[in-house]
């Protein structure tokens, strides 16, 4: 390769290029090559002055040019790795940042037009698109729960004025245990985020659980300051504790390291006492301000009261086979995996998480390392056997690893190497003084 490069060292135009290509022929004429060997190199070289003629910019492989082979994917790879300055008075503290990046790419022409692909990823760049991904799903999984529990109240209430007061309460709810979670945790993350869809969820059910004892009670006293107190007398206790067993629950999860689940638990333990003191005062208030009418006939499903029967008759016997389940259900517990990696939370189509994923599955590029420090090259080399054994440890890399094997013959084939390109480094320091004179 010496002539090629050595001839576009001291000439890097377009008339370089031909003059390299016309020794290559001339090898042709005399012999020392055959025309079959310059096809796949010429033909790279005509697409390329093809498409530049054409306006699109299409970079030119030499390696590929010179050694025939496809380059890997890690080889055509460049990384720019910047620091960049944050902006925490906007929601994407780095939006600006991430926009000077990808504006200054497409004025370099660094474009897929033109063959090259610009990625960022990094914990700022991740953490952006995490927000933007958290505040759309939560968005639409939050209004979606609300949706479905107005169809549901409309299917057991049947009364816009109790549906009202139940929706009025569940907002307030949540409104409340959106700020409880902001003074107890500060921020969310990818799984407490999920708090206002279980709270939807949850919440909505205290509210039914009152409403339909208060219409039961309706039935029986059509006075409404009677039906309140009777349903009161009746609800608070089973309402109480089916809220705090669920609390308990929720606040179970606290303990653990996990912060996602910690936070939930905690947000989510809060929101279900939030909802009681809420259904057994605000809920109440607004049925007796909106005055419900009277009911005509007694609330319930008339064609499940022999399912009613039957549990109270067989309470016992349903209480043991439910604890027979839950204990053969321990069975497979040892089999119960927990996947703590948070970047499987995050939206996989995103540029920057997909970005990180692809440099995880090289082991060149990998963010999944671990380095160890040790006082000599010796104590290192001991290390390497006892690392590699490991399963989690792919390869390991100590200063030896950068020293090469056959020194002596490599070196030779350096020295030749060099005495060949010698000519084509004076080439180009005699273009570069004449350039400067």
């Amino acid at each position: 390769v010496q002539p090629l490069v050595g001839t576009l060292a001291s000439d890097p135009t377009l008339r370089g290029l031909f003059d390299a290509l016309s020794l290559a022929l001339e090898g042709v004429s005399r012999g020392d090559t055959k025309i079959e060997k310059l096809v796949r190199p010429l033909g790279v070289i005509a697409t390329n002055i093809e498409e530049t003629l054409a306006g699109r910019n299409l970079p030119l492989s030499w390696q590929n040019l010179m050694t025939g082979r496809t380059p890997k994917p890690a080889e055509l790879r460049r990384f720019v790795l910047a620091q960049p300055s944050l902006n925490f008075k906007q929601l994407a503290s780095g939006a600006q940042a991430i926009g000077f990046v990808r504006n200054t790419a497409r004025e370099l022409g660094l474009t897929p037009e033109n063959g090259v692909r610009v990625r960022l990823t990094g914990s700022v760049a991740i953490a952006d698109e995490e927000f933007s991904t958290i505040a759309d799903g939560a968005w639409v999984m939050t209004t979606l729960s609300f949706l479905l529990v107005v169809a549901l109240l409309f299917g057991a209430m049947r009364s816009l004025k109790i549906i009202a007061a139940i929706v009025i309460t569940l907002v307030a709810g949540l409104v409340i245990t959106t700020a409880a979670g902001a003074l107890l945790v500060g921020t969310l993350n990818p799984i407490s985020v999920a708090f206002g869809a279980m709270f939807l969820g949850m919440a909505v059910d205290f509210g039914i659980q009152v409403s339909v004892r208060f219409r039961e009670e309706r039935f029986r006293a059509p006075d409404l300051a009677e039906a309140m107190r009777r349903c009161a007398a009746f609800i608070w206790a089973p309402l109480s504790l089916a809220a705090i067993t669920t609390a308990v629950g929720f606040f179970a999860f606290v303990p653990t390291e996990y912060s996602g689940v910690s936070d939930l638990g905690l947000i989510a333990g809060a929101g279900m006492l939030i909802a009681l003191f809420l259904n057994l005062t605000l809920l109440p208030a607004l049925l007796a301000l909106f005055k419900p009418p009277g009911e005509a006939e007694s609330v319930g499903y008339r064609h499940m009261a022999p399912v009613d029967d039957f549990l109270l008759k067989h309470r016992k016997g349903v209480m043991i086979a439910c604890g027979l389940i839950a204990l053969a259900g321990l069975i497979t517990l040892p089999q119960l995996r927990f996947d703590f990696n948070p970047l499987n939370l995050r939206d996989q189509k995103t540029e920057s998480v997909a970005t990180f994923i692809d440099l995880s599955a090289d082991p060149d590029t990998t963010p999944y390392t671990a380095e160890i420090l040790a006082p000599s090259l010796d104590a290192a080399a001991t290390l390497v056997p006892r690392l590699k054994a490991l399963p989690e440890v792919a390869r390991v890399v100590t200063l030896a690893s950068f020293v090469p094997e056959n020194q002596v013959v490599k070196v030779e084939i350096v020295e030749d190497a060099a005495q060949i390109y010698a000519l084509t480094r004076s080439e180009e320091h005699t273009s570069e003084l004449q350039s400067r004179g």
